[in-house]
């Protein structure tokens, strides 16, 4: 019999009841009664005498107006309770056999809330009941869709019994909700202080096990962020560590364990909850057991930590393999102190809202999590928490929707079809993905009276995570455990697991043996574990970890553990050898205390190997660049990326900056997706804008199998990670199917700033979505970035598309030591005649002698540099200084200021100038350069390229003869606009006239002829050719790289002939002309006319010149697109039935819903609703965002009805007509006890 204990205390009194029993009472008093009013007294005095008077919760009756009977009124006595109110409403015994009484009752019932309540804003304090002594049913306000939510009719049973109770328990106790838990655990708490303090101090000096756990945690961190200790300066002062040196690494591992530890206690309250529900608490039992004394407290989170209150649950993996329990062996008096106070703030509060109000508590630990590391550090980190909206748009664009589910139950005739979808998030984070899936399966559940236990089974087998950060596993599993809700009361005896496992999802790495066969490796802190490939393959792995686990904790000896191994499971020499070697290694860092969690992280590691294909693949990978992973991660990973054509064979290693979500993609898509699967992530929109590691991930290849780019959304104006500019985009794919040009391409644009907790329907209402298409910006490279465009604009611009005749250039770079290069010129501190031969090959850029050059009083520029360096003043020759300008001093058509650089890079030789030459002849700048030789010398450019060379310690980079042209058109290499303008020489108050340089942000073609730069120059500031680059990449690193330009703009040859070329080179002059006069008015107009000329050149028409503004425009946040079929019709009115499946022969009550999306309020709208047996029709004077039309209908036959919908309705503008055909299904009446629609092996699998 499953038992609902409620345990309490009463002075030195314990009781308990059987909810089971509760219900059995409740059914005989109604069997004794016959008005309302006789079982209302008897309910009453049952669930005072067994619930109310125990908890002391204050209970009376109320009449509300018009009313004949009185309700029961039961009221709490705290304000931050769930609910402050239950009122329970009685019904004649027996009345809710008629659907429709039951739906009136509901009804009376949101009536008296709203009166009593007297406001809206008191309605969710108010949790309703509706009883008739056989069927029970709950109605509750929900402000997410700020409109009542009523529940079936249910039977009156043990788990709809604990339901109420809970309710009424949860009037003594705060809510579980973010809100409540920041104020009491947040980082300004003083337990969360005292808590990461007092775990801090007891990692100083530590067990060997707790520095083995320590070092790991910091290992696999390392693999999931861009993790390093740099990043989290300044969480010291979050936390009050004043004064003193702080380990920050070690910090952060102390509010890991304080976050962890809080997760896990909720965890084990709510599982409670749902497995034994109880009015006092297991938070409690510990409260209790630390009065006992603190080593008593210890024991009892030993067990817990060791998943032992889960086990007896039935949860068999819900805390394994864990980082954060090293606090136990560190244990003391005063640790116990601090976590005494977080169980005792914890116990005040009431688990009961994980049930009654899951959404309420789905976004606790990220919001939580988000508040005890500050989002500077979680963003250097790049920890971003994806939002539910966003999770619920990625969800319904991909297709785990209940439309899916129910085609999927008509194509099959199996209600139970739908449960078998399956769907894998690779990253799962904190859960939020897959709690997303698991409430939408449920719904379905719901609407199809599906047995829970059989809904169970396949949920847990089918709705799978992985995840390498093991908080973020934690997290994940107790939102799992909360979405499965009360589910898990209908497990049966069958223990289970919650699929959620701490594994790498891309890499299980292998290695041949010396047998012949081969292992899979497990790389930690304490060494390498190998396991068998047989033993994987033959599914032997659980088996031989258990009996491991066993022996060891059994002290055999290693013939022992072999005889036991070849008595229980089948297995070759080679085999056991190793099996053995494993235990030998388990078993000496058991004798050196550093074992415990090895064989459950070993077991969780290899779960993706047994994951098995889903339908689907959804997520949001971490995005890391290759540069930031641990050195060994990224060996270990090379070869993955080799298979998946993601490094080009002949690519220098280390080369790469591929993202690693575009491993993620393509790994996922390979082993767990099924053919013809559906998968959506959310990547860095570099990969289908940028140049280099782009290209590869845009093969959309594995192997032989293409993956086909359904829709990618950009949401990189919306930056939906905390306002973070990340540059979100979400790609949908679909696996074995080619590729096909162009791609639908969405690009979102913010009305309204969207917060973290918005709804789906509040973001998209804060947004704006404009339809565009995408294809490969070089027609004749599949691979190259993607030009995105208005169908219209991307036909214009393809005319000036294709290859540059010139040749693109980065300005010259120091090689990461800017602070010693980069230069202010404090005064001139006179000349010095002399004569210096100048090189042969030098000749043509500094003649044959230099006959005098000035000595400049110089310091280096230190300020905002990456790199500490030495601020030093010192006079040296200005024969290598030169003007420099940089980003910021780039405008378009001119340049308004500039520094000064030392230019040590001989351009024919590509190294340094020879170093024996600038001794003699130029003493002082060596010695200044001298003072920075071992800095100079560090740099790993330098190391990478040129110190197998010999090259002198001061070479540079990205210099050639082209630096030293007389004329250059440069323009700006990232951002959201070119600007570009035409340099040369410039007489400078210091140097005199001197050739101006850029620097290697900026890009730049060379040449000898004015005329032709300007030409140049009005080409590429033309709107054209902006709106080229913004559509390819713009904002990213690429965005106007000289490969960009060299591939993307089709610039001609200049022909000093051509009328055209001279037109563009006389506005360009006049272009500069007037921008360093700064006339705006006279620049727009000759700006105006080059856009004409360079239109012509491409034959591009009027038209067209008109369409390609007009999309600059709406790019740049000016303007919305006009035509019908470059919008996405998403703000129109949506008319839908909420309840579209109803059961046959019984009166039944429609419920039709109009939703208005946008912000302008709809008038006059008469909606007509063609039903199977009746038409109605109905007016509203407007409707702001919902309202709800209630349609009474007779009993139908079994089968499906097509139900028109029309609505007529005005806005501002027009008077406009929506018509939808739906269809309303008429399931049949579940037969009664004892008489099966599906077979035993169906529901229960």
């Amino acid at each position: 019999m499953f038992r609902v204990v409620l345990v309490g205390e009463l002075g030195e009194q314990v009781f308990s009841v059987d909810a089971g029993e509760v219900a059995e009472e409740i059914r005989k008093a109604s069997s004794e009664s016959i008005t309302e009013e006789d079982l209302r007294q008897r309910v009453e005095y049952i669930l005072r005498s067994k619930v109310l008077e125990r908890l002391k919760i204050p209970w009376g009756r109320w009449r509300p107006p018009k009313a004949r009977y009185e309700v029961t009124l039961v009221s709490g006595v705290r304000p931050d309770t769930l609910y402050g109110h239950v009122i329970i409403e009685y019904k004649r015994p027996k009345s809710f056999d008629s659907l429709s009484n039951f739906e009136r009752a509901l009804e009376q019932v949101k009536g008296y809330i709203m009166v009593h309540a007297q406001v809206e804003a008191r309605y969710p304090r108010y949790f309703g009941v509706v009883l008739d002594g056989y069927w029970i049913g709950f109605v509750r306000y929900r402000s997410a869709v700020k409109d009542f939510e009523c529940s079936r009719r249910y039977d009156i049973n043990r788990s709809t019994v604990a339901r109420l109770i809970e309710a009424i328990v949860g009037l003594s106790r705060k809510a579980l909700s973010a809100t409540e838990l920041l104020k009491d655990f947040g980082s300004g708490s003083p337990i969360a202080r005292e808590a990461v303090k007092g775990f801090y101090s007891k990692l100083q000096g530590t067990t060997a096990r707790t520095e083995v756990l320590f070092r790991d945690w910091r290992r696999v961190f390392s693999q999931v962020c861009a993790y390093s200790p740099d990043k989290l300066r300044g969480l010291e002062k979050d936390y009050g560590f004043v004064g003193r040196d702080v380990d920050v690494e070690k910090l952060l591992f102390s509010l890991h364990t304080y976050f962890a530890l809080i997760m896990k206690l909720i965890a084990a309250e709510v599982a409670s909850l749902y497995v034994a529900p109880r009015l006092w608490s297991y938070l409690r039992a510990l409260e209790d057991a630390y009065y006992s004394g603190h080593e008593k407290l210890r024991d009892e989170l030993r067990e817990l930590e060791e998943g032992g209150i889960f086990v007896t649950l039935g949860i068999m993996n819900f805390l394994e393999a864990d980082y954060f329990a090293w606090y136990l062996d560190e244990w003391d008096e005063q640790l116990a102190k601090c976590i005494a106070a977080i169980i005792r703030k914890l116990s005040d509060y009431d688990p009961s809202a994980a049930e009654l109000e899951p959404e309420r508590v789905r976004d606790l630990f990220k919001r939580l999590y988000q508040n005890l590391v500050p989002k500077r550090v979680r963003h250097d980190l790049g920890e971003y928490y994806t939002p539910d909206w966003l999770a619920e748009f990625v969800l319904n664009e991909v297709g785990w929707t209940l439309e899916t589910f129910e085609r999927k139950r008509e194509e099959t005739g199996n209600p139970l079809e739908p449960l078998e979808l399956r769907l894998l998030d690779p990253a799962c984070g904190s859960g939020t993905f897959l709690v997303l899936a698991i409430s939408r399966l449920r719904r379905y559940i719901e609407e199809h009276y599906i047995s829970k236990r059989a809904a169970l089974r396949r949920i847990i087998r089918n709705i799978v995570g992985f995840d390498l950060n093991p908080l973020a596993v934690i997290a994940s599993r107790t939102n799992y455990l909360i979405a499965l809700g009360d589910m898990l009361r209908e497990k049966g005896a069958e223990p289970i697991e919650i699929p959620v496992y701490l594994a790498d999802s891309i890499m299980v790495e292998q290695r041949p043996t010396l047998y012949g066969g081969a292992s899979y490796v497990l790389r930690t802190t304490v060494g390498e574990f190998n396991i068998p490939l047989s033993i994987i393959e033959k599914g032997m792995l659980a088996k031989v970890l258990s009996i491991l686990e066993e022996c060891i904790k059994g002290r055999y000896s290693s013939q022992e553990f072999k005889e036991r191994l070849l008595m229980e499971v089948p297995l070759n020499e080679a085999d056991v050898s190793y099996l053995v070697g494993l235990f030998n290694t388990m078993i000496k860092l058991e004798k050196e205390k550093k074992n415990k969690i090895w064989l459950r992280i070993l077991k969780n590691s290899f779960a993706p190997l047994f994951a098995g294909k889903f339908d689907y693949v959804v997520g949001n990978p971490p995005w890391v660049l290759w540069d930031n992973l641990p050195d060994d991660y990224r060996r270990a990973l090379e070869s993955l990326l080799r298979f998946y054509g993601l490094w080009k064979p002949a690519e220098r290693w280390g080369g790469s900056k591929i993202d690693i979500s575009a491993l993620f993609t393509y790994v996922c898509n390979d082993k767990y997706l099924h053919e013809q699967g559906n998968f959506a992530f959310l990547i860095t929109q570099s990969l289908v804008k940028s140049k280099g590691a782009g290209e590869r991930f845009r093969r959309f290849r594995i192997r032989q199998t293409p993956l086909k780019p359904l829709i990618l959304h950009d949401l990189v104006e919306i930056k939906p990670f905390e306002g973070a500019n990340n540059r979100t985009a979400a790609i949908f794919l679909k696996k074995g199917e080619e590729i096909e040009y162009p791609i639908t391409y969405i690009l979102w644009r913010p009305k309204a700033v969207v917060d973290q907790t918005d709804s789906l329907n509040e973001a998209l209402r804060k947004t704006e979505r404009i339809r565009m298409l995408a294809k490969p910006s070089d027609e004749g490279n599949s691979l190259s970035p993607w030009l995105a465009l208005p169908k219209k604009a991307l036909n214009a611009v393809q005319k000036a598309r294709g290859k540059c005749y010139y040749k693109a250039y980065e300005g010259i770079n120091s090689g990461g030591a800017n602070a010693v290069y980069w230069l202010k010129i404090i005064d001139v501190q006179g000349e010095k005649e002399t004569i210096i031969d100048v090189p042969p090959h030098l000749r043509k850029f500094f003649r044959e002698k230099i006959s005098k050059f000035k000595l400049v009083f110089v310091e280096n520029i230190t300020k905002g540099m990456k790199k500490k360096v030495k601020k030093i003043r010192m006079v040296i020759e200005d024969f290598f200084v030169y003007p420099m300008i940089k980003t910021k001093h780039l405008e378009k058509w001119k340049v308004n200021d500039y520094i000064y650089t030392l230019q040590m890079h001989d351009p024919i030789k590509r190294i340094g100038y020879d170093e024996r030459w600038i001794k003699i002849n130029f003493p002082k700048t060596h010695s200044y350069l001298k003072r920075f030789e071992k800095l100079l010398l560090n740099r790993a450019a330098y190391k990478k390229y040129m110190s197998n060379r010999e090259a002198p310690f001061y070479t540079m980079y990205n210099l050639g003869e082209y630096t030293y042209a007389p004329y250059k058109v440069v323009w700006n290499q990232m951002g959201n606009k070119l600007s570009a303008c035409v340099i040369s020489k410039v007489n400078d108050k210091f140097l005199g006239e001197k050739l101006i340089l850029p620097e290697h942000v900026l890009a730049f073609i060379p040449t000898d002829n004015p005329d032709e730069a300007h030409y140049l120059c009005a080409i590429l500031n033309s709107s054209i050719t902006d709106l080229i680059l913004r559509s390819i990449a713009g904002g990213t690193k690429s965005f106007g790289t000289p490969k960009i330009i060299e591939d993307s703009i089709k610039i001609p040859k200049y022909d000093p002939n051509n009328k055209i070329h001279i037109q563009l080179s006389t506005l360009s002059k006049k272009a500069h002309k007037l921008a360093s006069q700064n006339n705006i008015y006279e620049l727009s107009k000759v700006e105006e006319e080059v856009d004409k000329i360079v239109a012509k050149m491409y034959g591009i028409t009027g038209e067209e010149l008109k369409e390609i503004k007009k999309t600059l425009r709406i790019l740049q946040g000016e303007e919305v697109e006009e035509e019908e079929e470059e919008k996405i019709p998403v703000l129109e009115p949506n008319v839908t039935i909420l309840n579209p499946v109803i059961t046959e022969n019984k009166p039944s009550n429609i419920e039709i819903s109009i939703t208005n999306p946008s912000n302008e309020t709809i008038t006059n709208a008469k909606l007509k609703a063609e039903l199977p047996t009746t038409t109605i029709e109905q007016l509203f004077q407007k409707i702001e965002k919902e309202e709800k039309l209630t349609i009474p209908i007779d009993g139908l036959k079994k089968g499906e009805y097509k139900v028109k919908l029309t609505l007529d309705y005005a806005t501002k503008e027009e008077r406009k007509r929506i018509e939808k055909e739906l269809i309303l299904y008429v399931k049949e009446e579940r037969k009664k006890k004892g008489k099966r629609e599906i077979s035993i092996e169906e529901l229960f699998g």
